[in-house]
């Protein structure tokens, strides 16, 4: 499974959109298996992924995995949508999870996702992770897992502040992640 982790520091920039739009045309136009991972505080794509699902989709299921709470089987926390992309949602439980994982004085709460991933690797092609916009313990948590990080960016001041903060953070993370590959994307163009 390649897993690609779409993050950057800024809101607006198009991580989810990216995010969706990516798991949907993999598992649609390219035929592929796709899990598709909320590991945004703000749930962004939970409305867009949730259209025709029950509400269980709302549940905290990467809550659950990050905060090692007890379920059967990694299966049962991934739901599947109309559109053709599984996914393993998030709500707004994850800002508690993060603050907890803060505190927590092991070394081994930075590889979670990636640990959970790898028990599911043989069962997609894809594996797409739409992050929030802080350099967060989930974000750490997709960063590391990640083969690829996808950073979305608009062209302008702040934006281009922000992806050079990331890069210099991403940079830092390397040391646990070598192999990654980092690329911008530019999603809005504005005119100057």
């Amino acid at each position: 499974m390649k897993t690609i982790c779409i993050a950057g520091l800024k809101g607006g920039i198009g991580k989810t959109t990216t995010a969706t739009s990516l798991a949907y045309l993999l598992a649609n136009e390219q035929d592929k298996k796709v899990l598709l991972v909320d590991a945004d505080v703000a749930s962004g794509m939970v409305p867009v992924m949730a259209q025709g699902i029950s509400e269980s989709i709302m549940s905290p299921a990467l809550e659950q995995v990050l905060d090692d709470t007890e379920y059967t089987k990694p299966k049962d926390l991934i739901k599947k949508s109309e559109y053709g992309v599984d996914v393993l949602t998030a709500n707004g439980y994850l800002d508690l999870v993060n603050a907890l994982l803060t505190i927590e004085k092991t070394n081994d709460q930075i590889f979670i996702l990636k640990s959970f991933l790898e028990s599911v690797a043989e069962e997609y092609d894809f594996c797409v992770i739409d992050c929030g916009l802080k350099m967060d313990i989930t974000v750490i948590n997709a960063v590391l897992a990640a083969d690829l990080i996808i950073s979305p960016m608009r062209l302008g001041g702040y934006e281009l502040n922000a992806s050079e903060i990331f890069d210099n953070q991403i940079f830092d993370l390397r040391e646990l992640n070598p192999d990654v590959e980092v690329y911008a994307l530019i999603t809005c163009f504005q005119k100057s």
